[in-house]
């Protein structure tokens, strides 16, 4: 049941039952009946709207608050897609574009919460205009399926990892661009273990505030903050906008040095991103740590470092490496939503989309 306050307008309540009905086909018995309080009961008898692929989800009665309720209603019944695309299973077969979504965070070792990441960035997506006015396309002109929820596993961190793994290894299969979102960083190990099995000669683009390349943390090698330690058993790894790393990592780093480039060495200079391109092989799997921005503009992460990136340079750098490089995948991972900000959530969900427009086109 749905609660409207239409101050006695009754072209409002036929534009309300109207939009319902337009909006979605499957919505049986609509009424508008009138209560003593003057309020508006909205009856929606029982339907379903596909929000998650392959499955059907009955939505649940929320209270619609007075101001713009059909717009409110309208958003309810938008599909849970990234960009709030149709999302029906035989979608999938005609997109180009995977997008995985892997609420998980159970190796994080400050502030909870990664694994709203993805919901998150799904809900800002459905919100922002689909249009790119840099190569004068839509989202949809790509082809994209936003599948399920990959269900956490508690059994342990390498348990997830190759969940993930397994996950992505479908997705090329069924000969899709697999785009993950997370959750924590430990899920890229996942990805770059299922596409370093098709893609010989692969390289990691990581831009990050920390270098993660501890052998193991809190008891495990699998954690967030072992995820480039990983990858590097599997793919070379360059490393951009780094400005944390510890005393254990120092080795790692020396050897790895061509291959790391640094915030206090990068920010708001041009130069080195030829530079940083060819330390990369022809194939690239980018895997973003929304702390590797700026605070000023990302502050909703884990562990957020003073002195990152900034919007614009960041997109240079992606341009510039899809224009040179054959991008074969891509996660953005590490958004600790807070809403009493979303203008974090946004930023995310347009980088996912910006990157989709340069990987592909």
């Amino acid at each position: 049941m749905f609660d409207f306050d239409f101050k006695g307008s009754k072209v409002l309540e036929k534009f309300v039952l109207k939009s319902i009905l337009e909006w979605d086909s499957e919505v049986k018995c609509s009424t508008l009946e009138h209560r003593s309080n003057g309020m508006m009961e909205c009856k929606i008898g029982t339907f379903h709207h596909s929000i998650i692929p392959s499955f059907h989800h009955s939505i649940t009665p929320t209270r619609i608050f007075p101001l713009h309720p059909v717009l409110t209603m309208i958003n309810n019944l938008i599909p849970f897609s990234f960009g709030g695309l149709p999302n029906k299973p035989e979608d999938y077969e005609k997109a180009k574009i995977a997008v995985l979504p892997v609420p998980f965070d159970g190796t994080v070792s400050y502030r909870t919460g990664t694994r709203n990441g993805p919901r998150a960035i799904i809900e800002a997506s459905r919100n922002m205009e689909l249009y790119d006015e840099e190569n004068g396309m839509e989202i949809s002109d790509y082809g994209i399926f936003s599948l399920g929820e990959l269900e956490p596993t508690l059994a342990s961190p390498e348990a997830m990892v190759l969940r993930v793994r397994d996950t992505v290894k479908e997705i090329l299969q069924a000969g899709k661009f697999p785009v993950t979102l997370g959750g924590e960083h430990s899920i890229t190990v996942g990805a770059v273990m299922a596409l370093s099995e098709k893609h010989k000669d692969l390289s990691v683009l990581q831009l990050d505030a920390h270098t993660d390349l501890r052998e193991q943390y809190w008891g495990t090698p699998y954690s967030h903050a072992s995820a480039m330690r990983r990858c590097m058993e599997m793919a070379s790894v360059t490393q951009v906008g780094i400005r944390s790393t510890c005393r254990e990592e120092e080795e790692f780093v020396r050897k790895n040095s061509e291959q790391i480039f640094w915030a206090k060495n990068i920010v708001g200079q041009t130069g080195w991103v030829d530079d940083m391109v060819e330390t990369l092989e022809e194939e690239v799997y980018i895997t973003i740590d929304l702390d590797v921005l700026d605070p000023s503009i990302m502050p909703s992460v884990g562990t957020p470092e003073p002195g990152g990136l900034l919007w614009y340079e960041t997109l240079e750098i992606l341009r510039k490496v899809c224009q040179r490089k054959r991008i074969v995948g891509f996660d953005v991972v590490e958004l600790l939503p807070n809403s009493e900000n979303v203008a974090p959530d946004f930023l995310a969900a347009k980088l996912v989309s910006k990157l989709m427009g340069y990987a592909l086109t």
